[in-house]
């Protein structure tokens, strides 16, 4: 499940596997434009989303073997309002 995560004044896109509940946030890797990852869109290699800037809405594109995956599992018991706990 893929969704974005406000953090102060970012917003930021993360991925839960369903399977483990484990959450990852997604960095793209290269030169993207707009403000925050909307949107996300998915397919078996690539990622897309929708950033903002002052000429409007901006999509964007990357493969997902360019993304770079961090663990955000301990900050998203915290923060996320649709984590799932264990019991």
């Amino acid at each position: 499940m893929y969704f974005t995560q406000t953090d102060g004044k970012n917003d930021r896109l993360f991925v839960m596997m369903l399977n483990d509940k484990s959450v990852y946030e997604m960095l793209p890797t290269g030169n993207f434009t707009g403000l925050g990852y909307y949107q996300p869109a998915v397919s078996d290699n690539k990622l897309a989303w929708v950033g903002f800037t002052a000429d409007g809405y901006r999509i964007n594109q990357a493969n997902k073997k360019d993304l770079k995956w961090i663990a955000a599992g301990e900050i998203m018991h915290a923060t996320c309002p649709i984590w799932v706990s264990q019991h």
